[in-house]
């Protein structure tokens, strides 16, 4: 039997879901740029619309990574586990991909889409 106050509990929690939602809908940005990090260092920053391939690596490490209609992905690593062959393609602001065994982060960058720069009172 479904009391009242499970209803108002229920309702709470899909509200503050949709809050969350929003909130987070709102602070997406623009993706501009590719910028991979190898071993700790930048290894480049490029265009998240001009399609490429980069590889990193030699030795035991090899990372491809492909940028293409506005995604990025890793297309090949010899990492022992493959985590980051399984990772969703990233085509928004503040996404990443990560190849931890080889020191490879893949970020994009962009800017605040819908936000003023001032607000004049």
């Amino acid at each position: 039997m479904v009391k009242k106050s499970d209803i108002i509990f229920l309702t709470g929690i899909f509200a503050l879901g949709l809050v969350l939602f929003v909130f987070n809908t709102a602070r997406e940005t623009t993706a501009d740029t590719v910028r991979v990090v190898s071993g700790g260092g930048d290894f480049g920053v490029y265009s998240l619309y001009e399609d490429r391939e980069i590889i990193i690596g030699g030795g035991n490490e090899l990372n491809v990574i492909v940028i293409e209609a506005g995604e990025v992905k890793m297309k090949e690593a010899d990492c022992f586990n493959g985590d980051c062959l399984r990772q969703r393609p990233a085509s928004k602001g503040g996404q990443s991909i990560v190849c931890l065994p080889n020191k490879v982060v893949v970020q994009i960058e962009g800017t605040k889409t819908d936000e003023p720069d001032s607000i004049a009172y």
